[in-house]
């Protein structure tokens, strides 16, 4: 069987858990902070982040459907961002590289086709010095 894409965590350990709690105690009040959520809203979100910390140190197998239902909520979310920033990435570094490379007509690879050459074979040069093979920065 090959390797996945994607991994969902199907069976948390209880240490995943408890730490799902502990990160829900913070992850919970910040999220109502940074949306400006009303104050009851936000009393709200400390309040399940309070609960779950508690189940999460009490019983942590309790948060195994929280875990697993927040996951697969994340998971295609997670997935769009991952193939935006590729592509901003894509669009911000890499195109405008190549398009100065090729108005500058840098070509590295030397795809140029010489049809008056009889080969493209480039002897090998000799190293200056065999000390200098030990040196590999």
């Amino acid at each position: 069987m090959g390797m996945r894409w994607v991994e969902i965590n199907w069976s948390p350990s209880e240490r995943q858990l408890r730490q799902f709690g502990w990160i829900s105690l913070v992850a919970f009040p910040l999220l109502g902070w940074i949306w400006s959520a009303s104050q009851q809203t936000q009393f709200w979100l400390v309040g399940l982040g309070v609960g779950l910390a508690g189940t999460g140190v009490m019983v942590p197998r309790a948060l195994k459907p929280v875990f697993v239902g927040l996951m697969l909520l994340a998971l295609p979310i997670g997935m769009v961002i991952s193939e935006v920033a590729m592509v901003l990435i894509y669009i911000g570094v890499f195109f405008p590289i190549s398009l100065c490379f090729r108005l500058a007509r840098r070509d590295a690879l030397k795809r140029v086709l010489d049809r008056s050459r009889s080969s493209y074979w480039e002897a090998k040069r000799p190293p200056k010095d065999v000390s200098r093979y030990y040196r590999q920065w």
